[in-house]
């Protein structure tokens, strides 16, 4: 269920009258809300994910048809009436799979907003319970303050009147007597202060509460962002890049990019251009079909002794806050197409010109 919260000036100040207990209560309840609406918006988020998926699936047998048709024959190959029955067939399921994406993506665009919106709502309210936990620290450090002096001056009034009983034994028993009674009440005061401190030392307790809730929820939407944020690679890092791998000197090297999204082929041309740039000798084929890879991994030629340069590859692109792996090394028998993919877009391959590195870009893990 979706939840829409209306930020109060925090609990905090509804008054004197209303106990420690309750205003506690209704500040965990209201916080409680916003972080449920948060996480209501954020499942929303996963079921428009999952629409989009469903669409993708959708709209597949209308490509499989077009790109190798005598994968249907079982159903077309009897007339030209069923063929047409059928291609309208697919075309409907694959329009309702476009549908569903465009329903889907939209979704998403719409939760993630929401979901932004309630993360402000719950930092906004930490921030309002923090400042009046502050305000409140604050005014009984004034009080405190004012329970103090009001304790040296009956103390003052105390000495005053002991000094005016010594002049004469008949005013003595007088102002011992009043010097009892401003001694009990500095005892009072006292005491008062003390219970102020007690207060004080509660309001930081709960300000510092605060502080930590705030910190724990400003982390989760951080790690929420990063998880949603593409790769990138920016300038300076290919500039660095590149005047590592230059050192090297020039080395063949194939890129294999298992995946067609914008982020995968962004991500690999970031990666691309800076090791073009240090003078090596760089083919790149997109996988069509025929395997999947997920984050950025190195591989070597056996006993081709290049992994040396591969290792410092690694390290440099690690170096750069890319997440970079070496994998098992490949052997001759190893290194032709058929063992990679059914399928590549790119230049010609030549099994007896392979690279003796080969860089391998995925989705994001």
């Amino acid at each position: 269920m979706v939840h829409f919260v209306a930020l109060p000036s925090s609990s905090a100040s509804l008054g004197m009258a209303v106990s420690t207990a309750i205003i506690e209560a209704l500040d965990n309840g209201i916080r409680d809300q916003l972080q449920r609406t948060s996480q209501d918006f954020f499942f929303g988020v996963l079921i428009s994910a999952f629409v989009v998926a469903v669409g993708v699936v959708l709209e597949g047998p209308e490509i499989l048809h077009e790109l190798w048709p005598s994968l249907f024959t079982w159903f077309t190959w009897t007339s030209n009436e069923r063929l047409h029955k059928f291609e309208r067939a697919i075309k409907k399921v694959a329009f309702l799979g476009w549908l569903l994406i465009g329903i889907g993506v939209f979704g998403e665009g719409v939760f993630e907003g929401l979901q932004n919106r309630a993360e402000g709502q719950l930092q906004t309210f930490n921030g309002i319970l923090l400042k009046d936990a502050q305000r409140e620290s604050g005014n009984a450090s004034q009080r405190a303050a004012s329970a103090f002096e009001r304790a040296a001056e009956t103390e003052r009034e105390a000495s005053q009147e002991n000094e005016r009983a010594a002049k004469t034994e008949q005013q003595a028993s007088e102002e011992n007597a009043r010097a009892a009674q401003a001694l009990k009440a500095a005892e009072i005061a006292r005491k008062d202060a003390e219970g102020l401190s007690l207060q004080i030392a509660q309001a930081n307790q709960r300000a510092s509460e605060a502080n930590r809730i705030a910190q724990e929820e400003s982390l989760k939407r951080a790690q929420i962002e990063a998880r949603l944020a593409p790769r990138t690679v920016t300038p300076a890092q290919q500039k660095d890049l590149t005047s590592r791998l230059t050192a090297l000197g020039p080395h063949d090297l194939d890129v294999l990019i298992y995946g067609d999204t914008p982020e995968i082929l962004h991500f690999a041309d970031l990666i691309d251009a800076p090791i073009r740039d240090a003078g090596w000798n760089v083919r790149v084929w997109n996988v069509i079909s025929g395997g999947y890879a997920t984050g950025v991994l190195v591989r070597t030629l056996e006993n081709s002794g290049n992994d040396p340069p591969a290792d410092l590859l690694v390290k440099s692109l690690n170096i750069e806050d890319v997440v970079a792996t070496r994998w098992a090394s490949f052997s001759k028998a190893e290194s032709g197409l058929k063992y990679i993919a059914a399928q590549v877009n790119g230049p010609t391959w030549d099994d007896n010109k392979i690279a003796p590195i080969r860089l391998i870009i995925g989705a994001k893990p």
